[in-house]
């Protein structure tokens, strides 16, 4: 059958429009009936955001637990759990209300699951610390530089500036009854307001990339969320009465999975605990200690060093992952993980260093030769993402052909996004005006984040890889240059703005807020009533956040909390602030390491269209997130057991499986809160049981 050129097949004397893929789906779901969410759903999601909050701080201050140290959100998952098997099942049975249909379910787990990370590294512990610590007084001695390169360019409303206040809250008020009354929440309250601006101007930000690229990559792309998806298995079948319980739950294979990984990883927690006498508890790979020992005789003596080295460890949510994925995603991930390894092993047996702890880097200004290969993939893509975008809707406009001009339309095709992505932005780069910073390094920063945003929010959302770090970064891209690039009147600014929310990444909801779009999607839950509850948990969050670390904080005083984000954490970067203003980069060298990973990736994709087989880029833009390390084994695990399922018994074999590895998830998931609970309870101190470490 020929084609004209504008794409339409034609057959005989007639002539057949294409298909768009897109349009196509958005009649199919048309005619899926909208769910209705009744309005006490928002103020009952709104409580449990805030408890949310308060467990989440309370178990990592008095306990050094971190419920939420990634984008899984153990608490939300463990309460969806609980949700689908206990309360929505006794709620259908009692009949004293209606029980919670699929959309309501989905919509009080997506507020948990996006605001999970921001009491903790998502925005609470970094933000609080650093409003005093640029003018604690003991901190800026003469030798440090801070006061010339450091204080001399904030704006002081923006920061707790008082010398007896900061000393109070660096002491606390002890066991003193009622110390909560004289805490100077007044003190706090204007630069936290002044901040919060930023901050929703940035998670704003976020919501508008979502807007704008959903369609694309779900309705035309196909991608799949494997974080969106996961939660479905605890939701009643579409078309089901509310409250039965979910088939996915009612497998033998899921069951199997799922105590196999609760059990598994509470023996070890018991043993951790001493309550197995003369057991040790079985670790799921090579310790480092013995990796190293081991190959200190060989040819790879140094490749498990540190830093850049070799790591073999199983961790049961990332294999569940990998299964879940396409064949072609959970390849590239572990496979450009050990293509980075060959290059370090290459560069182990060319003498150019003798361990691979000197390819090391870091979330503040450090970077290696493979972070930066990463770094040039991941601003590569986002560039390529929207430039793929506006051509879309471009097009889009050209095909509509009516209503105003052909600009009118191409804004009409972007849709509300572009309204809310320039709100955003101008907010932004007003409230970096207002810190101090030049109009053109504003934009510039602005620009950077923005872009860093796109590709990060992409591939994760991809990859469904839950906890990552940036290590080449806008600010470790000024790290690799050659002398001081921005003035510091600006840079300084922009380097403690930078520290709030892109630090220390482990918990960055920008995919998150993606992935609850896929969530509202699958339901087809009522669109506006979805997200104002999930934009509701988030605002509750934020407040219910800072108002509790405040409270805890000066109970016992930021000199007896946690030591990396109340001492290390902020004087690391106060130090690399400090360095960066006065001396700028070091190491200009790694620029070309930037332009190949970034030419890479493009070659890639343009390569992915006409060759399948050629390796998908986003591991490559995964190099920039060194936790990936820890993760290519179970990501190699994932991708054999599917490869194998799909190569000898075809799709529905895999869908017989999935229930399996599903429960491999959800039995992780639940024995970290599990152990979290007897952790607390009974002070076992050395226990471990955590979904990003584990033990």
């Amino acid at each position: 059958m020929a084609r004209d050129r504008t794409g339409e097949a034609k057959g005989g004397d007639r002539t057949f429009a294409r298909v768009d893929p897109v349009a196509l789906q958005q009649i199919e779901e048309a005619e899926r009936p909208i769910l209705g969410i009744r309005w006490w759903v928002l103020p009952v999601a709104l409580f449990f955001c805030i408890a949310q909050s308060v467990l989440c701080l309370y178990f990592e201050f008095y306990a050094t637990i971190h419920l939420v140290a990634t984008q899984i959100s153990v608490l939300a998952f463990a309460f969806l759990f609980l949700l689908a098997l206990g309360i929505n099942p006794l709620l259908r049975r009692t009949r004293l209300i209606a029980p919670l249909n699929r959309a309501e379910m989905m919509a009080l787990f997506a507020a948990l699951f996006v605001a999970g990370g921001i009491s903790s590294f998502g925005l609470i512990d970094m933000l609080l610390p650093m409003l005093a610590a640029p003018f604690t007084p003991e901190w800026n001695t003469p030798q440090s530089g801070r006061l010339d390169h450091v204080v001399a360019h904030l704006n002081p409303s923006l920061y707790l500036t008082d010398p007896a206040l900061i000393h109070q809250y660096r002491i606390g008020f002890g066991d003193e009854p009622g110390y909560w009354r004289r805490i100077p929440w007044m003190a706090w309250a204007k630069p936290f307001a002044l901040w919060t601006i930023f901050i929703l101007a940035m998670y704003a930000m976020f919501y508008a990339i979502a807007m704008l690229f959903f369609d694309s990559w779900s309705r035309r792309e196909k991608l799949v969320f494997p974080l969106a998806r996961l939660p479905e298995a605890a939701l009643s079948d579409e078309g089901a009465p509310p409250g039965t319980t979910p088939s996915a739950l009612r497998t033998k294979l899921f069951w199997i999975g799922f105590l196999g990984a609760l059990l598994f990883l509470s023996y070890n927690g018991a043993c951790q605990a001493g309550w197995f006498r003369g057991m040790d508890p079985i670790y799921l790979g090579i310790r480092p200690p013995q990796l190293k020992e081991m190959l200190s005789k060989s040819i790879f003596n140094g490749l498990a060093d540190g830093g850049f080295g070799l790591s073999f460890r199983l961790n049961f949510t990332c294999i569940g992952i990998a299964f879940l994925l396409p064949i072609a995603i959970s390849l590239s991930i572990w496979a450009y993980e050990v293509l980075a390894l060959g290059i370090v092993t290459c560069g182990l047996w060319m003498a150019f260093y003798s361990s691979t702890r000197v390819v090391r880097s870091s979330q503040n200004l450090e970077s290696n030769f493979v972070t930066c290969l990463g770094g040039g993939a991941l601003f590569a893509i986002a560039v390529m993402m929207i430039v793929g975008l506006v051509w879309e809707k471009w097009r889009a406009s050209e095909a509509e052909g009516t209503g105003g001009g052909r600009a009118v339309r191409f804004l009409r095709a972007l849709g509300w996004g572009a309204g809310v992505l320039a709100l955003a932005l101008t907010v932004s780069i007003g409230w970096l005006r207002f810190s101090g910073v030049s109009f053109t390094w504003a934009s510039a920063y602005t620009a950077a984040v923005f872009l860093m945003s796109v590709g990060l929010i992409r591939v994760l959302a991809e990859s469904g890889l839950f906890c990552q770090q940036v290590h080449a970064g806008p600010m470790h891209l000024l790290g690799i240059t050659s002398g001081p690039v921005v003035p510091g009147a600006s840079l300084t600014p922009i380097m403690q703005a930078h520290s709030s929310l892109f630090y220390d990444m482990k918990c960055f909801i920008g995919p998150s807020i993606i992935n609850s779009f896929k969530m509202e999607e699958e339901t087809r839950a009522h669109r506006w009533k979805f997200h104002a509850i999930v934009i509701a948990g988030i605002l509750a969050t934020v407040v219910a956040g800072f108002v509790t670390l405040l409270i805890f904080v000066y109970g016992t005083g930021a000199n007896r909390g946690i030591n990396w984000f109340f001492n290390s954490g902020p004087n690391s970067f106060l130090n690399g602030t400090v360095r960066l203003v006065s001396l700028g980069g070091e190491t200009p060298a790694l620029w070309w390491s930037v332009g190949i990973g970034a030419a890479w990736a493009v070659l890639s994709m343009f390569m992915r269209q006409r060759f399948f087989w050629w390796l998908h880029p986003i591991g490559l833009v995964m190099l920039v997130n060194p936790l990936t390390r820890a993760y290519w084994l179970s990501f190699f695990v994932g991708w054999l057991c599917k490869k194998a399922a799909v190569s000898y018994g075809g799709r529905h074999t895999f869908a017989s499986l999935r229930p399996f590895f599903i429960g491999l998830i959800f039995g992780e998931i639940l024995a970290c809160v599990l152990w979290a609970v007897l952790k607390f309870f009974f002070g076992l101190e050395y226990v471990l049981i955590d979904i990003n470490l584990n033990q």
